[in-house]
């Protein structure tokens, strides 16, 4: 990054003479979004809350309301009832989120535009941010803005926090449940002409989670409480906003997390389909960041998004002898002292450039480190230890154009070119672009169809990591198709269907447990989602979702059809009944059916795991205005199920709770 560091300057520079140049307003417009959300938080830059680019293309969103409603704790419970997002156990037995075929990594996670994705492996654990600070979740599907940069094959997921209402507002709420479950939340938030204050924290600690009275014990699991499946998270978030003249906005966010928990390990021994398990433990973990936003929305005039950021994440992780979780000297187990740092800076500029035409340019650099100290036991007691002190730099440059060519149709474009640097001193460089269009066939009926190349360049992991690393890894790159209907039925449901089909070169994956990540020709995705939202009555508001998917491994030599953990089929249905005002049910039901794995060893054999129902259940009770009780029902037939082979889930788990606001 130290290339780049003059040029980070810059462009916040840029954003203040933009401001200069155009004065000052005679009239100011509204600065935040009806749903109070942090004015920063929208990455591309516009004046309209919905932009063609996302109607081309595939973009669903949950508010704060819809995410109280669904009961959900974290973002990783809020994703798992959107059609199209999977949400499963890893082999590490941390949550990930995979969206139409597409692994964690692929997808982009972003905190009001920023980054948050490791720097190590490009994933994140969506379990680590809670509710209390969401206002809304954005999620982009493939074939959104290229403006978001590079690494979103699967998608991009922005979460956008509140900021202040007006007047001064506050909450609490507390949660218990079975397997020691608490979570505690309470935010803080006043809004006044100039000025936007929003705070929010919460702890959540577990000490197990409980399996089904179906599940049969193994040696490796004899009870129905699962192994180190304990945790404890404590979130703080706060953000500032100061509206200056002429609707510009100067804002800050700074969030900090600590905690500790459980991998819960597989529950055979090595067998065909599962490796040695491991008995890890991420026993300790302290992340902070920050960003320094300067933005002004404003229609037919000119729209700035600039910020700065910084995040941090320390990582003490420990695998250890047995699932005693006391020793650490033997063959596998190991310590290791992380660091993930990236930090920079983008500026997206947009205005309407002539009748019916938008066009925003976009710049971003970054920089990503990661350090670990590393100590491995092996067997006759043989102690490795590894130093890791990798960098990678990367750059985007990138123009969008949305015209509205006819009353009924528009039609939306970008390309973008994007640079990496890897700490060899190696520079990668290649184009994202997309195409897309809206036709409103007939008032109620909005045609749809996208086109976009995405690229993503290897993380450090894949390229450095002591066993598994290949500095020779080409980039992956990705054609995505999707085209559909969004038709009203009536005037209060939609209903929308898309087609899509991802077409992957250089699938970046590791083979086995010997080998080094490799680059796979050829994989395929293709199908078709449905979603239905409605509101049935005055009082029941009902979703559904249903994607039928398929897989394939086209590269030569593979031995495989499907590809593994890639369901083809998930529903999902829930709905909402307010009850004499004073009561809200709320039930919602997951049904996954037809997913493979496959052994670890040649010659390679092929299995599946048992399709499953899950059924959840939540009743909320407003005794007076500002208190509301609740109760719920996780599972609520206690289906034995897993995800990932060797990875039960929860079975039936109960909990009740209370929140009170001011």
């Amino acid at each position: 990054m130290k290339r780049y560091r003059g040029y980070a300057g810059a462009l916040c520079l840029a954003a203040v003479v933009a401001a200069a140049e155009e004065g000052t307003a005679v009239e100011q417009e509204q600065t935040t979004s009806p749903s109070r959300e942090y004015i920063g938080g929208e990455i591309v830059v516009t004046a309209e809350r919905t932009r063609p680019v996302e109607q081309a293309g595939t973009t669903r969103t949950l508010d704060a309301e819809d995410l109280e409603r669904r009961g959900a704790r974290n973002l990783s419970d809020a994703l798992g009832t959107m059609s199209g997002i999977y949400t499963r156990i890893g082999n590490d037995g941390v949550e990930r989120i995979d969206i139409r075929g597409f692994r964690t990594r692929h997808v982009i996670l972003l905190l009001n535009g920023v980054p948050l994705n490791s720097t190590y492996d490009a994933q994140f654990d969506a379990s680590l941010l809670p509710v209390e600070n969401i206002a809304r979740i954005k999620v982009g599907y493939g074939n959104q803005s290229i403006l978001y940069g590079s690494g979103g094959l699967g998608g991009v997921i922005n979460v956008i926090t509140k900021t202040g209402e007006p007047g001064l507002h506050g909450s609490g709420e507390v949660e218990v449940g079975e397997g020691g479950r608490y979570i505690g939340r309470a935010t803080l938030s006043q809004s006044t002409e100039k000025v936007d204050v929003f705070v929010g924290a919460s702890h959540a600690q577990q000490d197990h989670y409980l399996l089904s009275d179906d599940f049969v014990p193994t040696a490796l699991q004899d009870g129905k409480e699962r192994d180190n499946s304990d945790y404890e998270r404590n979130n703080v978030l706060g953000s500032a906003t100061i509206h200056l003249e002429d609707d510009w906005a100067l804002g800050f966010v700074g969030n900090y997390m600590v905690g500790e928990y459980g991998k819960p390990p597989s529950i055979y021994p090595q067998n065909t389909f599962a490796s040695n398990p491991r008995f890890a433990r991420m026993d300790d973990y302290e992340g902070f960041g920050g960003q320094l936003t300067l933005n002004r929305s404003k229609k037919d005039e000119l729209s700035v998004r600039s910020a700065l950021f910084y995040n941090e994440l320390s990582e003490n992780e420990n695998g250890y002898d047995n699932n005693s979780y006391s020793t650490i000297s033997a063959n596998r187990s190991y310590t290791s002292q992380a660091e993930n740092r990236s930090y920079g800076a983008n500026l997206q500029l947009g205005r309407r450039v002539w009748t019916d035409a938008h066009l925003t340019v976009a710049g971003m650099l970054k920089e990503e480190q990661y350090d670990e100290d590393r100590t491995d036991y092996g067997s006759g007691g043989s102690v490795t230890q590894t130093r890791i002190d990798r960098q990678i730099e990367s750059a985007m440059l990138g123009a969008e154009l949305e015209q509205q060519l006819f009353e009924e149709w528009v039609l939306v474009g970008g390309i973008s070119g994007n640079w990496q640097v890897n700490d060899d001193g190696d520079v990668d460089a290649a184009p994202s672009y997309m195409i897309g269009t809206t036709y409103d066939l007939f008032e109620p009926t909005l045609l749809h169809a996208s086109y976009a190349h995405q690229i993503r360049f290897p993380s450090i992991r894949q390229l450095y990591d002591a066993a598994a690393g290949n500095p020779s890894l080409a980039k992956e790159t990705s054609e995505n198709y999707e085209a559909g209907i969004t038709q009203m039925l009536g005037g209060q449901t939609k209903l929308d269907v898309t087609g899509f089909v991802r077409d992957v070169d250089d699938f970046i994956e590791r083979p086995n447990n010997t080998t080094p990540n490799q680059n796979y020709e050829e994989y395929l995705f293709y199908g078709v989602e449905t979603t239905v939202d409605s509101q049935l009555a005055d009082s029941l508001n009902a979703y559904a979702g249903y994607t039928w998917m398929q897989t394939e491994d086209r590269s030569p030599g593979s031995g495989r059809d499907e590809l593994q953990y890639r369901p083809e089929h998930v529903a999902q249905l829930g709905a909402e009944w307010t009850v004499l005002k004073h009561l809200i049910l709320f039930g919602n039901i997951e049904y996954v059916a037809d997913q493979y794995y496959y052994s670890r060893t040649a010659p390679l054999q092929k299995a599946k795991l048992n399709d499953f129902t899950v059924v959840n259940l939540r009743a909320t009770l407003a005794l007076w205005d500002p208190l509301h009780l609740h109760v719920g029902v996780d599972n609520v037939f206690d289906e034995n199920y897993e995800e990932s082979y060797g990875f039960p889930r929860e079975g039936r788990t109960f909990y009740a709770g209370m929140k009170a606001t001011f």
